[in-house]
């Protein structure tokens, strides 16, 4: 593999990322560059004013993080059997997939994930009607519409103009299908903000996980704090699953504390399940810690089992115990099921021995029968 890559790379069949700013990877479209001469925010509304039919508007900004960039995969029969395409498509298509060819590629294909990331803004009837991003490496189909590629964009002018606009979608009261598209496009607001490399966009997404906002904007900005935004958002989350007041923001920040690089989460997880004030909460920080951290989890977990004052946590603690390798749960269960003096305990530690279907299990439930 890399002997191929060697070898593309001296043909100037691949370029390492950043070794030169990449052109826009854009068919199908009626491609205008247009270079700012003020703020994005006054620019974009005096051209989507002017827009009679859907367009497009796209920009790029540094990503923070490049495995954040997006693309599609999908599958298309064909006549060789082949089945991988890349590509995605911006307008919907009345053709099945699978009559669809992928978006072509221009230029050399890049080694690495690529270090920009494009902002994809959707205009009809003079108003944004979607938002996407995508990995600037990543091909699109613009089904034909006009798409004004805006150059000049400053992080700062960015991210402003991305706050502005999520300060205009409504909460969750009102008309329920019409929130539902606006808090589909909050969300992407939302992603779009936290790929910024500028770090201004950690002050915005605090904002919108402070308690004053509506639940589904603590989420989103929740998750993205953790997937994105390293130790500064790794401490607003952990603190939401601490305190927010809604158990539904807490038990979405204890799952978002599972995708955070950040290496204190672990200790976090294993601090809620022992010591968070709401049962709700311990048994959900349970459950994922037995995903995230499997064998280091073990000591947790068992002694929820044995010392926790709530029957259903200890049922979740039983359960995070067959979410483990099943060299290291099976036989836990199994001592569980013969010795806790607790009942609740070990009838769930018998329900999961009897799921996991494996011989030691089984086994077991001949002994007992036999006895």
């Amino acid at each position: 593999m890399r002997t191929f890559a060697i070898l593309a790379l001296s043909l100037g069949l691949v370029t390492p990322a950043g070794a030169a700013a990449q052109a826009l990877q854009i068919s199908n479209a009626q491609l205008q560059t247009l270079q700012l001469t003020k703020r994005l925010g006054d620019e974009f509304r005096t051209l989507a004013a002017k827009q009679t039919a859907p367009a497009w508007f796209v920009y790029t900004q540094p990503i923070v993080d490049p495995e954040l960039s997006g693309c599609c995969q999908w599958s298309s029969s064909s006549s060789d059997g082949s089945s991988c395409c890349v590509g995605c498509f911006l307008e919907p298509s009345q053709e099945e997939w699978r009559n669809r060819q992928p978006p072509p590629r221009t230029g050399p294909i890049p080694l690495e994930r690529a270090k920009q990331f494009l902002v994809l803004i959707r205009v009809e009837a003079q108003e944004i009607s979607r938002i996407r991003t995508h990995g600037i490496d990543c091909p699109l189909d613009a089904g034909g519409l006009p798409v004004f590629h805006l150059t000049n964009v400053s992080a700062a002018d960015s991210l402003a103009f991305l706050e502005s606009l999520a300060a205009t979608a409504p909460t969750e009261t009102g008309d329920k299908k019409e929130n539902t598209k606006k808090r589909w496009h909050l969300s992407a607001v939302t992603s779009a903000i936290a790929q910024h490399a500028d770090p201004q966009a950690d002050a915005i997404l605090e904002r919108f996980a402070a308690p004053e906002r509506p639940e589904k904007v603590r989420r989103d900005a929740i998750f993205w704090l953790a997937r994105a935004r390293g130790a500064r958002g790794f401490d607003v989350v952990q603190r939401a699953a601490r305190q927010d007041a809604s158990i539904n923001v807490r038990k979405h920040a204890v799952f978002a504390l599972t995708i955070t690089p950040e290496p204190r989460a672990v200790d976090t997880l294993i601090d809620l399940a022992q010591r968070a004030d709401n049962p709700t909460i311990r048994g959900e920080a349970l459950f994922w810690l037995a995903n995230k951290a499997q064998k280091k989890a073990i000591p947790t977990l068992t002694r929820a089992i044995e010392s926790d004052p709530d029957s259903e946590v200890k049922k979740r603690a039983v359960f995070g115990l067959s979410r483990l390798p099943k060299d290291e749960g099976v036989p836990l269960l199994i001592q569980i099921a013969r010795t806790n003096t607790n009942p609740v305990v070990r009838k769930q530690a018998m329900f999961w021995l009897g799921q996991s279907k494996d011989p030691r299990a089984i086994e077991f439930f001949a002994s007992v029968l036999r006895n």
